[in-house]
């Protein structure tokens, strides 16, 4: 019984580990609209980390920071046109105001923007 109970506790440990681990967040310090249907999502150092794309064919955001080789080109997706339109504008109009990020998750491949404590 208590082998059966330790190992129920390392599997428990070991699933909520890799849970977490499949998530990355960015804080996004400043967002730019390039076109109509594009934005794009800046660090701290003004480096462009990720470009979001809102059009009917593709409601998504890639990691363009080659600093980042494991995620670099990698593409996570908003769910549907209407959820990246709300991320794009959160995060046009919160950043410098509020904590705004961008989590990704890495075995669903999600995306979503969320907005923290404002000013």
């Amino acid at each position: 019984m208590p082998t059966q109970t330790f190992a129920l506790v390392i599997l428990t440990v070991f699933f909520a580990f890799q849970v977490q681990a499949a998530q990355k967040s960015f804080r996004i310090f400043d967002s730019k609209q390039i076109t109509a249907q594009v934005d794009r999502f800046y660090g701290q150092d003004g480096s462009a980390f990720a470009t979001v794309f809102c059009n009917p064919e593709a409601a998504q955001v890639m990691m363009v920071d080659s600093r980042m080789p494991e995620l670099d080109g990698k593409t996570f997706f908003f769910g549907s046109l209407p959820n990246c339109e709300q991320a794009r504008n959160k995060a046009r109009k919160a950043t410098g105001e509020c904590v705004v990020g961008l989590t990704i998750d890495l075995a669903s491949q999600a995306a979503r923007v969320d907005v923290g404590a404002c000013k």
